[in-house]
Parts: structure tokens; sequence; C-alpha cells
């Protein structure tokens, strides 16, 4: 069955992501200019988010974050048990030791010299990002491996809880999202698993992903142009799965040339 945010955490999310990332005032302020569209190779035409006669309609909502989200977690799944097997690994290094000659690990530390008595598991350890999901110690550094749906999902109470006791007008949304990046809602105490801090950070990771051209099929079913809006906007022709012609790359050289 597919992953599914709860209903009453979805306009909270959708709200957080337009305030952690707000395309729409980025597009709209005074002295953005719109995309050279004929610098694009291939040159584009137009773009449908800038209709004639009429301001940009790009926002956050045309990313579809909380959608994004599922996807991420149905797609993930097939990963989950690593986060179970990175735990035993970090709670016994050497579980699964094998030495050709059937030397058990204590034994074969024992004659190397300079070799810790007690070995440890540096792929996880709070200089590593090697896992990317993790619950926090009281410290806030990384705990325990964790998958994408058991990370979100033990944010949604806490993130609930906050919302409830911020309660933030249409202006006081910004400085919830401060407040929630700076574990500074009592409602989310630092002693949770996972701070309020990590979850801003990691939703921010995730949001980014979403609108910057890679695989997200809420701006996918739109058209074509969508994914790579942001990327459009910000004047950046790379995009996944380029590939040019021997004539589109003469022409952007000439066109290089004629910059310099």
């Amino acid at each position: 069955m597919a992953y599914q945010i709860p209903a009453n955490i979805r306009p909270i999310l959708a709200r957080l992501a337009d305030v952690i990332v707000p395309i729409a005032d980025w597009i709209n302020q005074a002295g953005k200019a719109p995309p050279k569209c004929t610098e694009f190779i291939p040159a584009l035409a137009n773009v449908p988010w800038r209709p004639a006669g009429a301001a940009p309609s790009l926002s956050i909502n045309d990313f579809d974050i909380v959608a994004y989200l599922e996807y991420r977690a149905k797609q993930d799944e097939p990963l989950e048990p690593l986060a179970a097997r990175w735990r035993q690994v970090r709670a016994n290094p050497t579980a699964f030791f094998k030495s050709w000659t059937g030397e058990q690990a204590a034994a074969w530390r024992a004659r190397r010299a300079n070799l810790n008595a007690a070995p440890r598991f540096g792929a996880f350890e709070s200089t590593s990002s090697n896992f990317g999901f993790y619950t926090q110690d009281a410290q806030g550094n990384p705990k325990d491996a964790i998958s994408r749906e058991g990370f979100y999902d033990a944010c949604w109470g806490p993130l609930e809880d906050a919302h409830k006791a911020s309660n933030p007008d249409a202006n006081g949304w910004p400085n919830f999202a401060s407040r929630l990046r700076s574990d500074g809602i009592q409602a989310w105490p630092s002693t949770r698993n996972i701070r309020s801090s990590l979850f801003v950070r990691q939703f921010t990771i995730d949001i980014l992903v979403a609108i910057l051209g890679q695989k997200n099929p809420a701006a996918s079913s739109k058209g074509l142009l969508w994914p790579r809006a942001i990327l459009i906007e910000a004047g950046e022709n790379r995009q996944p799965s380029n590939a040019y012609t021997v004539a589109e790359a003469a022409t952007a050289v000439q066109h290089f040339k004629s910059l310099i």
C-alpha cells in the first residue's frame, strides 16, 4: 500500500514549504527578469508559467511537495531493511566477521598492533553522512539509522503539537519556521529522537530536490518544462539526461565566442 501522509499534516507541510522556499515571491520580485528563452539549447519559444500580459504563476504548489514526499517514501521501500541492518552492525561491528582460518574477530584483532579492543562501526559515526536518515541522541548527534518513512512518521506528531502551540496566522509562518529550525518550540522538545531542526533540514533538502529538475511526478504531469521551471528561471540550461547534437554544441560555442 502506498505511503500516505496524515490529512491533518498535509496543509501544514504545504504552507511550511512555501515559507522555506518562497518561489512565488522570488519570481514576482521587482528586478527579477524573465528567462532569456532564446539562449537555451534548444531554444524555448515561451514558458507556460509566464502567460502573456499577466504576472508569473509559478509557485511551490506546482511541485506538490506533500505528494513528492509520499512518492519518495514509496521509492525507498526496498531500502528500508538497510536501516535495521545498520543498527545491527553498529551494535556489534564484528557480528558478521569472517576469517578464512575460522579465527574469531576478537582473536584476529588481538594479534594486530594498534587496534582498539572495542571495534567501532565508523561508517555511522557523527562525522559520517553515509546514512541519510537517523534518530538523535541527547546531544543531537546521529544515534540510529532509520528509513525515510520512519523518519517522517516520527515527526508528524510533534509537528502537529508545535503547530497547535504556535497557531501561526498569515504573517506568523516565517517565525514558526524559524523557531522549528532553531529547536525553539517547547511543544517539540529537543529530547525527542528527532529534533525539529533536523526535520526542517531534511524537509528543505527534499523540497530542493523536488523543484530542481529531478524526478517529481507532480511537476512532470504538468508538462515537459515544469520540472525544469526553477532551473529555467535561474538561467540554468543543464538538466538530467541532457543530450546535445554536434550542431547544437557548435551553436553554443559560437554564442560563447560572441559574448567574449
